[in-house]
């Protein structure tokens, strides 16, 4: 059986007129911008955020605040294979979250611990950790000078009784307390960590379903 020849003429008038058929506003077709999913992106790293700094301060481990200043989202990031979003944090905030393993104590069950004391080795990270106290003991001074310690209501008020001054033997002697003795886990960031996951996975599962119906309709 043999078959017709078909020009390339009516070939492309074909074409044309199955074109037509579909309607124009049917190629009218733009790739999903996905802006329900970075508005629950950006929804649940501020979730995750206020989380963590809730579980700071319920720690009572935010004495000067920076590590809960530090906590910002970065902008929505793209890349072929999706998109993300960071949550940036001094560095330090994983021995708050984890602890640090006293060198005598041998405690908390911690991945970090302090060195034992040998001489001239850890000199600057002593001072570091010298330095820093010294603010924080001010920092409890100021907070004991307000008055509101007459009737202790709270460990930490009652270790604030305690606290005389703000000088360097000062800090020296408590620097070496906390090196031996360890310093206590409050897994501030692994709780929020936690917790987010089953956010994340269904709040951005619903903006994804958004974001490809508006894809087909069009936003109508």
């Amino acid at each position: 059986m043999g078959y017709s020849k078909i020009s390339q003429r009516k070939r492309q008038d074909a074409a044309l007129g199955f074109i037509d058929l579909m309607g124009e506003d049917k190629l009218d077709y733009r790739a999903p911008r996905f802006t329900a999913v970075e508005d629950a992106l950006s929804a649940v790293a501020a979730n995750f955020i206020q989380q963590a700094i809730n579980n700071l301060n319920a720690s009572d481990r935010n004495a000067s605040g920076k590590l809960e200043g530090s906590i910002t989202p970065t902008e929505i990031i793209r890349t072929v294979k999706g998109m993300s979003i960071d949550v940036m944090i001094n560095d330090y905030y994983k021995f708050i979250d984890k602890g640090v393993k006293g060198w005598q104590s041998g405690t908390p069950n911690s991945p970090y611990s302090f060195k034992k004391p040998d001489g001239s080795k850890h000199k600057g990270e002593r001072s570091l950790m010298v330095e820093a106290l010294k603010g924080w003991l001010k920092s409890e001074l100021r907070k004991r000078s307000g008055g509101e310690n007459a009737h202790p209501i709270s460990r930490r008020e009652k270790r604030r009784k305690k606290i005389t001054d703000a000088k360097t033997q000062t800090a020296i002697v408590v620097a070496g307390i906390i090196r031996r003795k360890g310093l206590k886990k409050t897994n501030f960031w692994t709780k929020a960590t936690n917790s987010i996951q089953k956010d994340l996975k269904e709040t951005v599962g619903q903006a994804f379903k958004v974001d490809i119906i508006n894809s087909i309709t069009n936003g109508n």
